[in-house]
């Protein structure tokens, strides 16, 4: 049976910066390069600790694991494809306290190689690969840098977009969260950009989202989950009619609106359009309004009533 070494729940805009005992960066590496050819690069590691630190370098491959971006991560044995492609000019750095240094390694593509998107981390790490210490790593033990790897050719950009939707159609106020899945059926990296742009029952723009602000991609043969939230505040934490009652003014929307989606690729241009509809009735604040206008309408009525009995 396949063994996973280690599941991460991280997206891909990068792995945390800052571990325990060093600092790396980048985070996250794109390199393009020919089949047959190769590219320098290089990650800048510094020692964070009091004392002199060894750091061991290692190349990992993953895969997609779910729509938000989770990465499942293969046994460090399994070297086809990107990990045999990374030389690393040294495999350990020993830092002395508070040094850095920049490690240069060199992305080597066969020939022959598919045109494409491939991707894999190179990890630094206090402990040696393959040690009992290194199958049970515990965090800010290790960093890894994504490293995305382009190999040029015919790059085959194309998408499906799966759904787009919103939480509640029916509301009573902000906020509304739209929900979104897009496919990547190409062979290369997805950055899609855009935005959901909602405009209420007279056609007038009241809001308009950006799409992936944080520039997260979908890998190829992989789908990704994107989320945008229309409100005018961040609700409280509260319960209760008192507490629906204020959210509804504070976070006012009132009759039909209409949220459209428009996705943009990096070349292809508009690549995707969606749109649904969203119902608000702030229904607590109308009954209030509602009860306060016959409150004031009344002794009104009666006062004016009273006015014409005397002058009659």
């Amino acid at each position: 049976m396949r063994f996973f070494w280690l599941l991460l729940t991280v997206a891909f805009v990068g792995f945390p910066r800052i571990s325990e005992a060093f600092t790396m960066s980048p985070t996250m590496l794109d390199v393009l390069v020919q089949p047959g050819a190769s590219a320098s690069a290089y990650v800048t590691i510094g020692n964070d600790e009091r004392e002199p630190a060894t750091y061991y370098l290692s190349v990992q491959k993953f895969v997609p694991n779910g729509d938000q971006g989770q990465q499942e991560f293969l046994p460090p044995t399994e070297k086809s494809g990107l990990p045999s492609w990374v030389q690393l000019d040294r495999v350990s750095v020993t830092l002395r306290p508070g040094e850095i240094r920049r490690v240069p390694f060199e992305v080597k593509v066969p020939a022959g190689t598919q045109p494409g998107g491939y991707y894999g981390v190179l990890f630094f790490s206090n402990v040696p690969p393959g040690s009992n210490a290194d199958q049970s790593i515990v965090a800010g033990s290790r960093a890894g840098m994504l490293l995305f790897v382009t190999v040029k050719g015919a790059i085959i950009e194309e998408s499906e977009l799966q759904t787009f939707e919103v939480d509640h159609m029916w509301t009573n106020r902000l906020p509304v969260l739209f929900t979104s899945v897009l496919q990547n059926k190409g062979n290369a990296f997805l950055i899609p950009q855009g935005s959901v742009t909602v405009k209420n029952l007279f056609g007038q723009t009241v809001a308009q989202l950006p799409f992936n602000p944080e520039y997260k991609r979908v890998l190829p043969n992989s789908g990704r989950r994107y989320t945008q939230a229309w409100a005018k505040r961040t609700p409280e934490n509260g319960g209760g009619f008192w507490y629906e009652l204020s959210e509804e003014w504070k976070n006012f929307a009132f009759g039909r609106y209409r949220a459209e989606l428009r996705i943009v690729g990096q070349s292809a241009g508009t690549m995707h359009r969606a749109e649904t509809v969203i119902y608000v009735f702030p229904w607590r604040l109308m009954l209030v309004a509602g009860f306060l206008t016959v409150l004031i309408s009344v002794p009104l009525v009666r006062a004016r009533r009273d006015a014409r009995a005397r002058s009659s």
